[in-house]
Parts: C-alpha cells; structure tokens; sequence
C-alpha cells in the first residue's frame, strides 16, 4: 500500500500539554503507512516540539503567522500555495483553542485534494459575535473530522459552539508509560529541595493563570513541610515569584523552567498537583500518573474522565486553595493511601491511555475520511 502524507498544524507559540501530545502521535504514528510533516510557527519556544518531529522522522516546515486580520489574510495566497506543492493527504490541524487555525483551515479548503482533520484540545468559553459565529460555523464545513480529547471537550463544543456532533470522535490523549520508569536521582531531588527536608509537590505546566500556580503557593503556605516546584515557563513567572516572596515562601519554591527531562523530576517528586481553571484532558496528569505518583486536581471536565476521586487521585474544588493544602495534607499524613492511590492511577494509564492506542485510534480516522 502507498503511503500517505500527514501534515500536522498548530498555530501555538508555547510548548505545553497540547504540543506535547502532538509529539507524542508523531512518535507513534505507523511510519509504514504515514509520511509526515510538522507545520508550525518558527519560535524558541517551541524547539522542543520541532526537534522531537525531526528525531521522530517528521518534516519540520516553518510558516509565518497568519492570525486574523488584514496582515493573515495577505500572508494566506502564498500558504496555500505552498500547501499545494506538498501536497498532503490529510491536513491534521491542531486546535489549542476553538478558533485556531482560522486561515490556514481555509488555505487546506483551497486545496481541495487533502482531506482535514482538526484535533480540539482544549475549550475555552467564548463570547462570540454575530459575524465571528456564523463565520466558524462555516469553517466547520470545511473539516472531515473532529477529534476531542476528551467527552467534555466535545460536549462542550457542540453545546457552546454548535460543531456538528456526527463530525467529533473522542480520541483520549496518550502517553508512553515506559518513558516515565526513571529511578529517583538525588542530584534532582537536591534542586527540588534545595537540600532541605520536606514533602515535594511539582507542577507541570506553562507558567499561565489557566493552570493555576497561585492556588498551589496559597496552599503550601498553610503546608510549611511541602515544598513546591513549578516545571514550565510563561507570561506569570515574574508574578508568581512576586507572590512566593509576599507569601513567605519563596525559600520553598523552586521555578526550574522548561524541562526536557519531566521524567527525571517527576521521579525526584512526591506527590503531582494541577489546580487548573479548565483543561482538555492534562498530559501532565497522564505523565504523572504513568510515573507512579499520586496526583490532586481541581475537579473539572476532562480532569474528571482521567482521575476517579478518591480511586486514582484526589480531586477538589478548582480555585480552592485551602481544600486544595487538606488535599496534599491527607496524602502526606496517609502514605499508605497515598500508595494505592498512586498504583490504581499508573494500571489505569496503562489500560485506558497508553501512546499506542491513540495513535492508532487517530490513524483509524485517516484511514476512514481517505476512504470516504
């Protein structure tokens, strides 16, 4: 059989749980059937995202930006163009909100020899205007398929935005739970902790008010044994230094940055926190959760289909930072259940969202739009 080419899409600017679940296909992708191409936006930031496409065998393309306006509109005749002359089978365009991708959706309609397919990976509530809905709602025509990674995020889709719900699978994100086997290293767990004792809670995440980092430094104020550390970069560092240091804490709080290497610190760490206002479905849930270790988060549509409260994790009220220090402190005082928490959380990974099955969940979709 010939194989078929697959151009992957994000018009995204950070690396975080959606670039990373991208990557995570790419690697997973059955290179026997699928040739591949990672389009995106040339910034630092998202070196990591371009670097494992090239290791993973993708090609990277760079591509201007193109957001709405008259300046994106301008740059489109010369994308679409481009996109002609590669020639793709299937655009896969990866939606960090729900109006991502704008032009270069209608760039993939121009080309009307690739089939489109549009991953949703988050949901934000919108306020939209009369032109901007019945506009996105056009777009809507233009894509073959939808995927949603996670039954919330459709939901809320078709409920919010009126996307076709005969046009959405759910297709969970997926992890490689063999990857995050690391055997704790003392020289990381001296960085989480300075060398000092204590109880170590990490937070995977762009530094972003979506995620939550103030709610976690109110709640290790009332834990003066915890010790927070904070994996990720973003527009909040300054403030959230800021609010450690008003706080009293900041001799507790360690900013690491972008990290490479999740896997290491996630093993250096006791317990995995994510006070998230929304999410899709957290690949850092997912990683924690394959690494062995018990995780609390806000309680929340996506969060809900990962961890079972009180099952595979501990779940509490978002925006809570008192229920959210109860949480932590239940798990410190109870190791024991801390343990099974952690155990269920890893075989649940393992059976219901491993790398592997979504990869071939979305391959099964490539295989159904090209053959209809």
């Amino acid at each position: 059989m010939k194989k078929a080419h697959v151009l992957h899409l994000t018009d995204g600017d950070e690396f975080g749980g959606g670039e990373q679940a991208i990557l995570t296909l790419l690697k997973q992708t059955d290179r026997s059937r699928w040739d591949l191409t990672l389009a995106y936006h040339p910034t630092d930031a998202l070196a990591p995202l371009v670097d494992g496409a090239r290791a993973a065998g993708a090609t990277p393309w760079a591509i201007p930006r193109m957001d709405p306006g008259f300046e994106g509109l301008g740059r489109l005749p010369a994308f679409a163009r481009e996109l002609r002359r590669r020639a793709p089978d299937i655009v896969h365009l990866h939606l960090m909100w729900p109006l991502a991708c704008q032009y270069q959706l209608l760039a993939a309609a121009m080309y009307h020899h690739a089939k489109v397919v549009a991953t949703a990976h988050s949901y934000v509530d919108l306020r939209l205007s009369w032109r901007v809905d019945h506009q996105q709602r056009l777009y809507t025509r233009a894509v073959d398929r939808y995927l949603a990674v996670s039954q919330h995020v459709r939901t809320k889709l078709v409920d919010g935005l009126g996307w076709p719900p005969e046009k959405i699978d759910v297709v969970h994100n997926g992890v490689d739970a063999d990857a995050y086997r690391e055997p704790a290293d003392i020289r990381v767990r001296t960085e989480l902790t300075n060398g000092r004792p204590g109880t170590v809670v990490l937070l995977v995440a762009r530094l972003d008010p979506q995620k939550g980092h103030r709610h976690l430094l109110a709640a290790a104020a009332e834990l003066p044994d915890v010790r927070v550390a904070f994996a990720g970069e973003g527009p909040e560092r300054r403030r959230l230094e800021a609010a450690a240091v008003e706080l009293g804490i900041d001799d507790r709080v360690a900013f690491l940055g972008h990290r490479t290497d999740v896997a290491r610190v996630l093993a250096a760490s006791d317990i995995v926190a994510l006070p998230s206002a929304f999410e899709g479905l957290p690949v850092s849930l997912l990683e924690a959760m394959a690494a062995g270790k018990p995780v609390v988060a806000s309680n929340i549509g996506g969060v809900d289909e990962l961890v079972q409260d009180d099952v595979t994790g501990v779940l509490f009220e978002p925006g809570n930072a008192r229920a959210l220090a109860a949480a932590v402190r239940r798990l410190i005082d109870d190791p024991g259940r801390a343990g099974r928490l952690a155990a269920a959380g890893h075989a649940r990974v393992i059976a219901e969202f491993s790398s592997s099955a979504m990869a071939r969940r979305v391959g099964a979709v490539y295989e159904r739009v090209l053959s209809d």
